[in-house]
């Protein structure tokens, strides 16, 4: 009987005997790092008493891992959309800016920019396009901020590479169809323009037209109030 009693009070203290104290191992080394963390966005915070059961203890330290994941998440994310910025954007803006008005412009290197602003311009249009299907993807922003420092890095040069082995035959090769379906965007653009041009016209003037009416009769009565009156 002594030893059966041993044996369960050593398993009442390695999960938690019914005041719940001492906590498990690993409960204990997760609370001071996610716990009692009181500045919190939205006013959230937890605090736990020492009478909190194990299962709540377990639930309050995953829900705190939860939020600081969020949270770094969130960090990263931040800085991921900084440095694409500024290296997908401003840094090789004002490189080729550099190559353009140098005395003597080489034209290679005009040429590698212009594939590049091509190649940035088509993911750009892609990732507004597809946004909802891509966002979400694991490590999607760090793996953008890797493609456009490889399109541009001296080292790699990548959009010679992309622009010259995959983009330039494809465009080839469906030109005539673009250009074609441009064209014909272009003339359903005009004429929906002018149709709605025509529309708003018709409704500026009959808006105008009326309230020229409703500003004379107004001018009438309070000129004539005896005779309006009469009738």
């Amino acid at each position: 009987m002594s030893m059966k009693s041993n044996r369960i009070a050593r398993t009442d203290a390695a999960v938690g005997g019914s005041n719940g104290i001492p906590y498990p191992a690993m409960i204990t080394a997760l609370l001071p790092a996610c716990l009692k963390l009181h500045a919190r966005p939205f006013g959230f915070s937890l605090s736990l008493s020492r009478e909190s059961n194990q299962s709540q203890l377990i639930l309050a330290a995953v829900a705190e891992l939860v939020w600081c994941f969020w949270f770094l998440q969130m960090v990263v994310s931040f800085i991921t959309r900084l440095l694409t910025l500024a290296l997908g954007y401003a840094y090789p803006a004002y490189d080729c800016y550099k190559t353009l008005e140098r005395n003597a412009p080489q034209m290679e290197q005009l040429r590698f920019w212009c594939q590049y602003w091509i190649l940035l311009a088509f993911l750009t249009a892609f990732e507004r396009v597809a946004d909802f299907a891509v966002s979400w993807l694991p490590m999607y922003g760090e793996a953008k901020l890797a493609l456009v420092v490889y399109l541009w890095h001296p080292k790699t040069m990548g959009a010679m590479h992309v622009y010259d082995g995959y983009l330039r035959p494809y465009l080839a090769a469906n030109e005539a169809d673009i250009d074609a379906g441009l064209l014909e965007m272009k003339a359903r653009a005009k004429d929906a323009t002018a149709a709605h041009l025509h529309t708003a016209e018709a409704f500026a003037q009959t808006w105008f037209v009326e309230i020229a009416r409703r500003v004379s009769t107004k001018m009438q009565v309070a000129g004539d109030p005896a005779g309006h009156q009469a009738r």
